[in-house]
């Protein structure tokens, strides 16, 4: 079931960038606060079922040990939420992808984990994928939506960078959490430590939904459910991605790696066919030589 659990993570991961983009109106003020709150309350009614159908053995004291993870994921999503609103989701999606990079550093430089020369290449071919679609995102005005400046186009992918820093960081801290020898947790076995981790990500990132909802409603935002489905759909697909992750590697850790290393490459092909997305010739060069990274790096990075 491994296999499966991982191909529907990909999947489901890969279409919620879709929705991602559909959801991040530029002209809705906090629209990345909204979305954060729509994936809040997924994950919490997730995490609650689990809670009462699941045999977890779940302690409140969990949601602690894991909140510097969780908080790490939390804000590289509301981020990028932020950011896609200025960029096309092809370039956003490819953007993110440089979290493998950050992970794979991290684990060389802390861990002392050795990286293969095919590894190394496509960790080149990624980090120069993302540093050329640096310098041709700042497009001259006939390139670029009416709507959108310079300026914005630059903060949209700084704040997808900033997505690929924070997640790759949160994924080299996973190394620990969900190991049963250097896992923080509590109360956890080589059976639940998964459930576990996960339940208090899903648990966390509710009570984030509450905080923000009170925020909103200080700012006398108006917040109903209706005209929202863009951001629910990305609440749904997100917690999908999530409830089947977390049991994508019970099988070939490397299979399941590569596989998800297509999610960007998803992503892309369904903005240009949904989201009608137009790169620009040297974008798409760019675009591609990541993406061929990205690859690389999920097949022979593991």
């Amino acid at each position: 079931m491994w296999l499966v659990f991982t191909i529907l993570t990909t999947l489901f991961w890969g279409v919620g960038e879709v929705f991602y983009k559909l959801g991040a109106e530029r002209k809705t003020k906090y629209t990345h606060l909204r979305t954060a709150i729509f994936i809040g309350l997924c994950m919490g009614i997730h995490a609650i079922g689990l809670l009462i159908f699941g045999n977890t053995g779940f302690h409140p004291i969990n949601l602690i040990y894991y909140f510097p993870v969780f908080f790490l994921y939390m804000l590289s999503m509301v981020l990028a939420s932020y950011g896609v609103r200025f960029i096309e989701n092809s370039v956003s999606s490819v953007v993110e992808e440089f979290s493998s990079v950050i992970t794979s550093a991290l684990c060389f430089l802390i861990l002392g984990e050795r990286i293969g020369g095919i590894a190394g290449i496509g960790m080149a071919l990624l980090t120069i994928g993302v540093v050329l679609l640096a310098a041709f995102e700042t497009r001259d005005e006939n390139e670029r939506p009416v709507d959108v400046t310079k300026k914005m186009l630059i903060i949209g992918f700084f704040m997808a960078l900033s997505y690929a820093l924070l997640d790759g960081i949160g994924t080299f801290l996973d190394v620990f959490y969900l190991d049963i020898e250097t896992s923080p947790l509590k109360y956890v076995t080589e059976n639940t430590i998964e459930d576990v981790a996960n339940i208090a990500y899903e648990l966390s990132f509710l009570i984030t939904a509450i905080i923000l909802y009170i925020f909103l409603k200080i700012k006398k935002e108006k917040f109903t459910f209706k005209g929202e489905k863009y951001r629910i759909l990305t609440g749904v697909f997100e917690t999908a991605g999530q409830a089947f992750y977390v049991y994508s590697f019970s099988g070939n850790d490397i299979v399941a790696v590569t596989i998800m290393s297509f999610m960007s490459v998803i992503s892309v092909i369904l903005s240009r066919i949904f989201l009608k997305e137009k790169l620009t010739k040297k974008q798409y060069v760019a675009v591609i030589m990541a993406l061929i990274g990205a690859v690389i790096l999920g097949i022979v990075g593991e």
